[in-house]
């Protein structure tokens, strides 16, 4: 399957969220002391690795699989869109509403932007992102026949 760009965002948000899924899993307090947080309390720890580690693990290997995966790649793309842009939108909104920021949340929050963006951009370049098309010549008689109704 040949790279293209679609697949390459795809491919790249994947490695993205794997690198943070696995920091928030191996090492939340350090990670977290970068943005901040002082988490101490084992069940904290817990519920972050989960959640945090756990999402980002899970949306990673998500975005890694519909890379090589044609009928996935368009939903991946909206998916980095939607999970991506929500993610700039509500740390936007908490920096709005706490009237407090830093260069580690401008960092996240233009990277976010940024990776919304892109998954947007490289969904609308149809002529990358097609379906294989079909060797079952059954279908193709049937499409065939619908096309000349048409």
């Amino acid at each position: 399957t040949a790279m293209t760009f679609p697949r390459f965002v795809l491919g790249l948000t994947g490695v993205i969220f794997l690198i943070l899924g696995l920091a928030f899993l191996v090492a939340p307090d350090g990670f977290l002391g970068l943005m901040g947080f002082q988490v101490n309390p084992d069940l904290a720890l817990v519920e972050i690795r989960a959640r945090s580690g756990g999402l980002q693990l899970g949306l990673g290997l998500f975005f890694l699989v519909a890379t090589f995966r044609d009928r996935w790649i368009r939903a991946a793309l909206g998916a980095q869109f939607l999970v991506l842009g929500a993610m700039a939108a509500t740390r936007l909104l908490a920096i709005l509403f706490s009237g407090s920021s830093d260069s580690m949340m401008s960092t996240l929050a233009t990277a976010e932007t940024v990776g919304a963006t892109t998954g947007a951009a490289s969904g609308c370049d149809t002529r990358a992102i097609r379906p294989p098309p079909t060797t079952n010549t059954n279908a193709v008689k049937t499409a065939d026949k619908m096309s000349a109704v048409f």
